[in-house]
């Protein structure tokens, strides 16, 4: 899950990297598939914008901005029947191919 305000000049290419990081993630871990969810907090710039124009990735907005403490329940909500949840800031700080590391250590 990606809680997002105001990336629209990261979020494409963390979405992108998220998206190239999946078959590794599959590959090197006990994950068998890696969905990725966007909260855009009330953005009000091209964040929710951008993170739609991709069609592998789940778009949740707020028309308002809630703060991450109503937007990461709201994630939690939609992941369907997941057994691990992980958490990526949207301005691409950090490699989300990480998480085969951290599924790796889970129990799964």
């Amino acid at each position: 899950m990606i809680p997002a305000l105001d990336e629209e000049a990261a979020i494409g290419d963390t979405l992108q990297r998220c998206l190239d990081a999946r078959s590794h993630i599959v590959a090197e871990s006990p994950v068998s598939r890696v969905e990725l969810i966007v909260v855009s907090d009330g953005s009000p710039d091209r964040t929710e914008e951008i993170a739609r124009s991709f069609p592998e990735v789940t778009v949740l907005a707020f028309d308002r901005n809630l703060r991450q403490g109503a937007s990461d329940p709201s994630g939690l909500r939609v992941r369907g029947g997941a057994k691990l949840l992980a958490f990526l800031d949207a301005n691409g700080t950090f490699d989300p191919r990480f998480f085969a590391d951290c599924a790796r250590c889970s129990s799964v």
